[in-house]
């Protein structure tokens, strides 16, 4: 067997030429799915609001309610009772400036959901007025020494 020889500088490889390919066709973009819309009967309505908010509600720093009325309708909003509402901002209106009165009071609705199991107790004492004693948990921050100590002065 021989070596393969190189080809002589003269000699040069044909160079192959393009070819041209033919243009693909366009790819269509997939069909949209066949899922109808809902029907209008079959969407669920929003629940209805407690307190409407008031057109022109006053705001501090873009959304932030700052009066009690705006307050007690954002709470609402939450989830929280309007009758809880309604003594929480009682006791916070006057002491917590406007723009704290959110805060303050969702961290005080907060604590009374948790304070459910002391109710509970206070009730299983005797102090069978729910409200009363809910209204007097919030004034003592919770404790029920306290509040136990402001049911039985009444």
């Amino acid at each position: 067997m021989e070596p393969p020889t190189k080809p002589a500088a003269a000699e040069a490889l044909p160079v192959p030429t393009p070819v041209a390919l033919p243009a693909a066709p366009p790819v269509a973009a997939p069909a949209p799915s066949p899922v109808a819309a809902p029907k209008k009967e079959d969407v669920a309505p929003p629940p209805p609001a407690a307190e409407a908010p008031t057109a022109g509600a006053s705001t501090a720093d873009g959304g932030t309610p700052t009066s009690a009325a705006d307050v007690a309708t954002t709470l609402m909003t939450m989830g929280f009772e309007p009758k809880s509402v309604e003594l929480v901002l009682e006791k916070h209106l006057g002491v917590e400036p406007e723009s704290n009165l959110l805060e303050a009071c969702t961290r005080e609705l907060v604590q009374l959901s948790e304070w459910d199991s002391m109710l509970s107790d206070l009730e299983e004492m005797g102090f069978d007025d729910r409200e009363k004693n809910t209204r007097l948990m919030i004034k003592n921050d919770g404790s029920v020494k306290r509040t136990v100590k402001d049911l039985v002065s009444m």
